[in-house]
């Protein structure tokens, strides 16, 4: 639970999956998709309404370590230590 100046907001749902740690998370402008990329070499795109992985991207040959949507919601950008940006 997260607490500010008296409000609580609880955990809406845990994303789990990766099968090791996660280095980037981002938000997807529309609200409605949360994107992990992760030391296991994927990028999990995951519906904020379900809790529930849309989809798992494979591709980089190294650790994801940062991710960027689109402002419209429809392109995602990952960047990794393998040298590489996959759109």
């Amino acid at each position: 639970r997260l607490r500010r100046r008296g409000t609580v907001f609880a955990l809406k749902h845990r994303l789990e999956g990766h099968g090791s740690g996660v280095n980037a998370v981002a938000i997807s402008p529309d609200g409605s998709m949360v994107a992990s990329g992760s030391s296991d070499r994927t990028v999990a795109v995951w519906d904020v309404a379900s809790g529930e992985p849309r989809l798992v991207l494979e591709g980089h040959g190294s650790c994801v370590r940062c991710l960027s949507w689109s402002d419209q919601s429809d392109r995602l950008a990952s960047g990794g230590d393998d040298n590489k940006v996959r759109v």
